[in-house]
């Protein structure tokens, strides 16, 4: 394996919009390493480090400081354990990366259910996802809905948004939860950073747009 350069470590992190300090924690070194390294300082093993990370984001080096996308991985979960595989993949992914999950979904009831919570006493699946991420949710339908005490940001899309599917990205990951019956879903897992940011690219201006659910329940109620 060829050594990674330090033009290939600040191009790297502009694709994936990363300051150094993101680098840092996804590398598990410290910034002064990360500013040192990309002054051109490259110890071998911070260097295999910082290359690691990238890697697992979806990026690909190649030799003459080339730099690209790495052509996207397709994984199904399906059948009774696909909820529980799906539930492993995001929490390993989300302990590694940004903290961040963002997902579209018809309904909170939907969104629910696509991570395996039917009832109060399953809510522990939430909690786990919640103690190393914040949960962005875009809703198009308010009815029904609460207040989740937990980092989950709920918010009602100004338009409809159709279809018995939820949409997460995390990390390099962009998901379609597909629902199969009442109980089972499908998961189909694409591990791409392109394509997680394209999707990304769409949902912040809808996110940005769209009302606080609290807000939406609220004139909901005023009307009613």
């Amino acid at each position: 394996m060829y050594p990674i350069s330090s033009k290939q470590i600040k191009a790297a992190r502009a694709m994936l919009d990363w300051s150094q300090e993101t680098l840092a924690e996804a590398s598990k070194l410290c910034v002064a390493t990360i500013r040192n390294l990309e002054k051109g300082s490259l110890a071998p093993r911070s260097a295999l480090d910082v290359r690691k990370a990238l890697e697992d984001s979806g990026l690909e080096f190649f030799e003459n400081n080339g730099l690209g996308y790495r052509k996207a991985t397709i994984k199904i979960y399906e059948g009774i354990n696909a909820t529980d595989l799906f539930l492993g993949d995001l929490l390993e992914t989300v302990k590694k990366s940004d903290g961040v999950v963002s997902v579209v979904s018809q309904s909170q009831n939907l969104f629910m259910q696509s991570l395996g919570i039917t009832n109060q006493g399953h809510l522990g699946r939430l909690e786990q996802i919640c103690e190393f991420a914040n949960i962005q949710c875009l809703l198009s339908e308010a009815q029904n809905a609460s207040q989740i005490d937990l980092s989950v940001q709920f918010r009602v899309l100004p338009k409809h948004y159709t279809g018995g599917t939820s949409h997460y990205a995390y990390g390099n990951r962009h998901v379609i939860a597909l629902r199969e019956d009442d109980v089972t879903f499908r998961y189909v897992v694409f591990t791409s950073a392109s394509q997680t940011q394209l999707f990304l690219n769409e949902f912040f201006p809808l996110w940005n747009s769209a009302v606080p659910l609290w807000i939406q329940s609220a004139n909901q109620k005023r009307r009613s």
